[in-house]
């Protein structure tokens, strides 16, 4: 309970340092709203040629999403490094509190916006956990495998429940679970054996973006869709890559 109480105060004195940022992203999504039917109408008739633009992405050690991602939670790290009860662990269970128990949760009861909102901050917040391990200079075996195991608790949370909410998709909800699954487990295998993983298309940070837009856009089914394809597509070929000699 004080774990989790912790975890909580850490959340809400992020909110609280970042309040104006957060206030500008609900203006920028309130005037952005009425475009939506229509981003969600070109991305259902275009769904082939973006699966071919995203396939064929350049593939380099960081992603574009989690670039991004680095260069806010870097500047963050560096302003609450001193800031002595907020620790990474702490953090890495408010970003499961938000991403893994509250998003499933407002996704089972059909507040998708809300869901969205929760699950992007809880997404950021476990992005600055290492960060913040790494301005400290604290990185640690234990943390990294809390970190891992709470973020498949999240992965199978949050799919789970769309599944749940989905009507006739149950199928592609299956192969999404089955893939996000395999494309950790195939790379942490390969590496316990000595051999180097391969970045791919369909890393963590992509998937939740995926995820991210479903939400917004409403398009539960399409989303389960998209990830069954791209993550068995990129655990198929983390497995070609570890089982060359």
């Amino acid at each position: 309970l004080i774990y989790y109480l912790l975890s909580l105060m850490t959340s809400l004195t992020l909110g609280i340092l970042f309040r104006r940022k957060i206030k500008k992203l609900l203006k920028f999504y309130n005037k952005f709203q009425k475009f939506i039917p229509a981003i969600l109408y070109f991305l259902e008739v275009n769904f082939t040629y973006l699966m071919i633009i995203i396939i064929n992405m350049p593939l380099d050690k960081k992603g574009l999403i989690e670039r991004y991602y680095k260069k806010l939670t870097g500047q963050i790290a560096r302003k609450i490094v001193h800031i002595d009860w907020i620790t990474p662990n702490r953090i890495t269970f408010a970003a499961f509190i938000l991403a893994g128990v509250i998003t499933p949760l407002l996704i089972i009861t059909n507040h998708l916006i809300l869901a969205a909102i929760f699950f992007i901050i809880g997404n950021f917040l476990d992005n600055l956990d290492g960060d913040l391990a790494r301005a400290r200079n604290t990185l640690s075996p234990e943390g990294a495998i809390f970190d891992a195991v709470l973020d498949r608790y999240v992965d199978l949370f949050t799919l789970t429940a769309l599944v749940f909410v989905s009507k006739g998709c149950e199928v592609w909800g299956f192969f999404a679970i089955i893939g996000s699954c395999l494309v950790p487990y195939i790379r942490a295998r390969t590496e316990a054996e000595g051999k180097k993983s391969v970045q791919t298309v369909a890393s963590r940070d992509v998937r939740n973006f995926i995820i991210t837009l479903g939400l917004i856009f409403n398009a539960v089914c399409l989303t389960l869709m998209v990830i069954a394809i791209l993550s068995n597509i990129s655990a198929l070929h983390r497995f070609i890559h570890a089982m060359r000699k």
